[in-house]
């Protein structure tokens, strides 16, 4: 018995291990979240109960001191998805007006941003902290067609949640269970 038991032991170790291994390299990708505040200038359909959230997923994490155009650049998410609680637009059918355009401190957090997702006929889900541009100022908006309907909420930006290096802190339980079925498997045959 004690030899059946030790053989399925070993066995989920290597299975655990066999995961774990393979974990730095879906670590690679980095998710940034944005949570926008409630608008608070609305015309139906929107209500104050809806705002802009969304989120993009990068091949590695943001750069630290980047800078908006036009003395930076765009970014190119691998995937992204966008609301305004009304409409969504995201790479799995992608607008055909697209910006990503990210400012970070040292750290690489995100402190300025234009991200605006729009089709031909002017629909846009927009969410921009751009305190250099005084023609924008500070903004989160959502827009259909026609203009009559909005939400918006100005001078009170949302905030982006910076990725977690939670795949990492997953390997590291990982390991540490792979240590302790180990550790009983060996007092099992001893």
């Amino acid at each position: 018995m004690v030899g059946r038991k030790a053989i399925t032991l070993n066995r989920l170790a290597n299975g655990l291990a066999a995961v774990i291994f393979t974990l730095p390299l879906m670590a690679n990708t980095v998710t940034y979240t944005y949570v926008g505040n409630d608008f608070n200038s609305v015309i139906s359909p929107y209500t104050t109960s809806d705002s802009v959230t969304g989120w993009f997923m990068l091949a590695s994490p943001l750069a630290a001191n980047m800078t908006l155009p036009p003395g930076g650049s765009n970014i190119s998410p691998l995937s992204y998805s966008f609301s305004d609680g009304i409409q969504t637009f995201g790479s799995s059918s992608p607008p055909a007006d697209i910006t990503f355009e990210i400012a970070t401190d040292g750290n690489g957090n995100i402190t300025e941003w234009d991200v605006a997702l729009g089709n031909s006929t002017g629909s846009a889900v927009v969410t921009k902290n751009d305190p250099g541009n005084p023609g924008i100022g500070v903004i989160d908006v959502g827009i259909l067609v026609p203009m009559e309907t909005q939400g918006q909420i100005q001078n009170d930006p949302g905030t982006w949640i910076s990725p977690e290096p939670g795949s990492w802190m997953l390997a590291g339980a990982g390991l540490v269970a792979i240590a302790a079925v180990r550790r009983r498997f060996r007092r099992g045959t001893a």
